[in-house]
């Protein structure tokens, strides 16, 4: 859970906001693939963010923006397939600066002295990636256990 007040100067009176975000829960559902059964099955998981925010003011928040960035997408196992926010009334998807994923930028208006609840549901499918293993092609000496000593020393 994540808590973050926020300072807002309105009509000459300090007012605080207090914003939380949490995740809330993680639903999973197995999924058949579509192809011959294989050793890997894809899962498909609800994760939950619920944003929490408390209007202290006597005055209400019009067009309140609040950003929240989305999971990985695209990844060999991980991909979204939904982002579903409760009723705002706006929602605008964008990308990070350097190619760094993306977020969600969401809208709406909170009443004077009130407490503004929202949740997004992002619906992921998951699969599981494993290393192949071979012992006979693995030559002696690949396997460390300790890092090389280039990786434990300074470098431009």
């Amino acid at each position: 859970m994540i808590k973050q007040s926020l300072d807002l100067q309105r009509g000459g009176a300090l007012a605080t906001l207090l914003i939380t975000v949490a995740l809330l829960m993680v639903i999973s559902t197995a999924k058949a693939s579509d192809s011959a059964i294989t050793e890997n099955s894809e899962k498909i998981y609800t994760l939950v963010a619920e944003i929490t925010v408390l209007n202290r003011t006597d005055q209400p928040i019009q067009g309140y923006i609040h950003r929240i960035a989305i999971p990985v997408d695209g990844h060999m196992q991980q991909r979204v397939l939904a982002v579903r926010p409760d009723g705002v009334s706006r929602i605008e998807r964008k990308a990070f600066d350097h190619g760094a994923g993306e977020y969600l930028e969401l809208e709406w208006d909170i009443f004077a002295n009130e407490e503004s609840i929202k949740r997004v549901y992002f619906d992921i499918l998951v699969d599981s990636y494993q290393m192949p293993v071979d012992e006979v092609e693995r030559s002696p000496g690949t396997l460390h256990s300790v890092p090389d000593k280039s990786y434990l020393e300074p470098s431009k």
